[in-house]
């Protein structure tokens, strides 16, 4: 695998570079390659690129090369394709979690605590930005997005990612882990989908029409509302 972990200041660089996603795809799940070899723990910029995961295995793989990556390296999909793009042209931020919807709420599932799923705009309030912490069954942090970057323990641990414009899912069949995310562009709206979530002990599931923690329905005062600005979307203690 040829991901890397550059240092932040030029990831955000890559990030900012590619808008926030694959510059091949778009997808908002990304990685980070060097398009040539050069000595362990440099990190030049200029000779590096933000991929997705199926990019990045194309790469692998051989399927990608120097002059393809640097083409899309000067015009990325999200600033070519803008139409496709993973974002929000709408000022607000309207997210559907199970028959919820908030709008304008950065935090949206925190669990004792802690934030499970955090979606936020970048700076020029247009690109989704996520960060989702998936734990396992022991509470093990096994994987992060964060801040759209992908990083996930071992070097093979079997996530599969699928992308089509304005829609994105995440699996690891092996624990029945998946996260979906998609923007109804008509109504300028994510929805969130997950199953296979855990922390503390506690299973989550959110579905089309319901949030589920250890197979009880959650939020029910708020199911079928829109609500606005609110600190913390879904709040929830474990026993």
């Amino acid at each position: 695998m040829t991901a890397i972990k550059p240092p932040l200041q030029v990831e955000n660089h890559l990030k900012k570079e590619a808008s926030y996603g694959c510059i091949i795809c778009g997808c908002p799940v990304l990685q980070y390659v060097n398009i040539v070899k050069q000595e362990i723990g440099v990190y030049l910029p200029e000779n590096m690129v933000a991929l997705c995961p199926i990019h990045t295995k194309k790469y692998d793989n051989n399927e990608l090369h120097e002059t393809q990556l640097r083409d899309a390296k000067n015009r990325p999909h999200n600033k070519v394709h803008e139409e496709n793009a993973f974002a929000l042209s709408s000022l607000d931020t309207s997210i559907n979690v199970g028959k919820c919807c908030f709008v304008n709420t950065t935090r949206i599932l925190v669990i004792d605590d802690f934030d499970i799923i955090t979606i936020k705009r970048n700076s020029e309030k247009k690109y989704i930005l996520f960060d989702v912490n998936f734990f396992d069954s022991l509470n093990n942090l096994k994987a992060v997005l964060s801040e759209n970057s992908w990083y996930h323990e071992g070097a093979d641990s079997n996530w599969t990612i699928y992308y089509e414009p304005l829609h994105f899912n995440m699996q690891k069949s092996s624990d029945s882990i998946s996260f979906d995310a998609k923007i109804d562009s008509k109504r300028e709206e994510l929805t969130l989908l997950a199953e296979g979530f855990h922390y503390n002990g506690s299973i989550i599931k959110i579905t089309q029409n319901e949030i589920l923690v250890d197979n009880e329905e959650i939020a029910l005062d708020l199911k079928g509302t829109t609500v606005k600005n609110y600190d913390v979307g879904i709040m929830f203690q474990t026993t």
